[in-house]
């Protein structure tokens, strides 16, 4: 086992660089990536590994995300992203996890959770790590769109991640802090990849936090999300400022 320590907080995609470079060096078929605030079955990892070795074009592999308390469905490996909107949809979210038994055919992922999320060694090595775009979010949409023509993202059932997210509930301030980076990463990476959506993706996020704003009555929502079009606009990189 070995520990290795950042020097500051570098982002998800930066962060997790760190012990994908050491793991590459040992030469590692496969890399699990895994937040903190998760809780894996003891099968969840041989579950995943199986299965890639079964479907070997499968490069990303996203495992079935639980919510602990109530045991349904936060997301059936990943999401369905919405590029004129600059949302997503997680697949199959608030269903019973028994409720998998009766699904036969997979569900079709524009991209896999970053939270519990399995590459394949020449995958990652080819491309030389996570893409480091963004600080926080819109990673893992930022990955798929590397992958080659004979490589795809899939979702592996039987691999089964609980997500603490009562444990982690986040504070009002944390909650701007997300708002702004999840503004910025979807204001850039619609730039980059889909420039003609990047009007309807700004009204779309001013205006759907604005109203998350109103329902929770945390007026720094809109505000966090201001401030981030107001630094994507100047060119300045993703830095949170508090209203």
């Amino acid at each position: 086992h070995e520990l290795i320590v950042n020097p500051a907080n570098l982002g998800y995609a930066s962060g997790m660089n760190t012990g994908i470079r050491g793991l590459l060096g040992w030469g590692a078929d496969y890399i699990w990536l895994l937040n903190n605030d998760t809780l894996a079955d003891p099968q969840a990892i041989a579950a995943l590994v199986n299965f890639s070795q079964k479907q070997p074009s499968k490069v990303i592999v996203g495992s079935t995300m639980v919510d602990r308390d109530s045991s349904n469905l936060l997301t059936a490996g990943g999401y369905r992203y919405f590029r004129w909107l600059g949302w997503n949809r997680p697949i199959l979210a608030g269903l019973p996890l028994d409720s998998l038994k009766d699904f036969k055919s997979p569900p079709k992922l524009d991209y896999a959770d970053g939270a519990a999320l399995l590459l394949k060694g020449g995958f990652i090595r080819r491309i030389g790590g996570l893409p480091t775009e963004h600080f926080l979010y819109f990673e893992e949409l930022s990955l798929s769109q590397l992958l080659e023509s004979e490589e795809s993202i899939a979702w592996c059932p039987q691999s089964v991640v609980y997500h603490l997210q009562s444990g982690s509930a986040p504070t009002p301030e944390l909650r701007a802090r997300s708002a702004y980076h999840a503004a910025f990463s979807a204001f850039s990476y619609t730039s980059r990849e889909h420039f003609m959506c990047l009007p309807t993706v700004v009204v779309s996020r001013v205006f759907g936090v604005g109203m998350k704003s109103l329902l929770l009555r945390q007026p720094r929502l809109t505000g966090a999300v201001i401030a981030a079009l107001i630094d994507f606009i100047r060119g300045r990189p993703a830095s949170y400022r508090e209203p």
